[in-house]
Formats: structure tokens, sequence, C-alpha cells
């Protein structure tokens, strides 16, 4: 996996979106993350994006995302 930014859309055109919100639900097939932005003003966040994964897709990305962490936090 990309260890930043740069890397991860180098030679793509995947647009990137800022998220500071995010909640996790799921139901007997899949995962659900709906993120979003946080708006201090009202203190509400607004979902504006949802993503859908597989029990096992989302176990990966749980892992690659800790990883992701760990090399952070060691840099």
């Amino acid at each position: 996996m990309p260890n930043n930014e740069e890397e991860s859309v180098q030679g793509n055109d995947i647009p990137v979106i800022y998220v500071d919100a995010f909640r996790i639900g799921y139901d007997a097939y899949k995962f659900i993350l709906d993120l979003g932005t946080y708006c201090p003003t009202n203190k509400q966040s607004m979902y504006q994006f949802r993503v859908s994964m597989a029990p096992v897709t989302f176990k990966l990305f749980l892992k690659e995302a800790d990883q992701a962490r760990e090399n952070y936090e060691t840099t």
C-alpha cells in the first residue's frame, strides 16, 4: 500500500476528499462507513459519502489502517 497521498494518487485521477466525521454500521452482509465533515457552528456532522464493504474487506481495511497509523506514529 502507498505510504502517502502523493504515492496513492500518482498517475490516477482519484478525487481527494477531506473527512473529519464518520460513523460505522453493519448488517448481515456488509459494513457501511458514512464519511463527511463536522460543522462546529451547528455542532452537527454532514455525511456526504457512503462506503460499503464485505466483512473480509473491512477486516483488511482495518489491518491496513492500523499499520498506517503505526508507521505514522513512528516517523
